[in-house]
């Protein structure tokens, strides 16, 4: 009995190792699982963020700052980046002449061409309308609005 013990401690021994190997490899997989669930949900968030931003017409770089785990969440603190810092320039150019920090353009004309008058804000609304300048548009509303709730004041 004894030899026949002696013969099958090797086997079991293996056996064992075998065992611990597996294991190993069942938590080597387990982590990656874990890695992939964690990318995937930082992937999600990230394509929450970015569509809670474009739909509040935030800029890439404002909708990295974007923070919050739901949609509503988001949604909020897009409102209050809104009216803390106003909304994105999209046109990609200089400064439009508003919002802080940015530099006005400049208005230059030639010496011979008289200046033409300043069209009321409704005017300036409706033409950034007529050329398909969403976000030119949505920017002087929102001056209107602030312009009417100042003269309520």
């Amino acid at each position: 009995m004894e030899t026949r013990l002696k013969e099958l401690e090797p086997l079991a021994a293996k056996a064992k190792q075998l065992e611990d190997s597996k294991k190993t490899e069942t938590e080597k997989l387990g982590e990656k699982l874990t890695a992939a669930e964690k990318r995937a949900v930082e992937a999600e968030q990230k394509a929450l963020r970015l569509e809670v931003a474009s739909a509040k017409g935030l800029t890439q770089a404002q909708a990295k700052r974007l923070v919050g785990a739901t949609k509503e969440e988001l949604e909020a603190d897009a409102d209050e980046l809104l009216t803390s810092f106003g909304a994105g320039d999209t046109s990609g150019g200089k400064g439009s002449g508003s919002g802080k920090g940015r530099t006005p353009v400049e208005k230059l004309r030639p010496g011979a061409m008289p200046t033409p008058p300043e069209l009321s804000l409704a005017e300036q609304i409706k033409a950034a309308e007529k050329d398909g300048k969403w976000a030119e548009a949505r920017r002087l509303k929102t001056q209107q609005l602030i312009e009417l709730q100042q003269s309520k004041t």
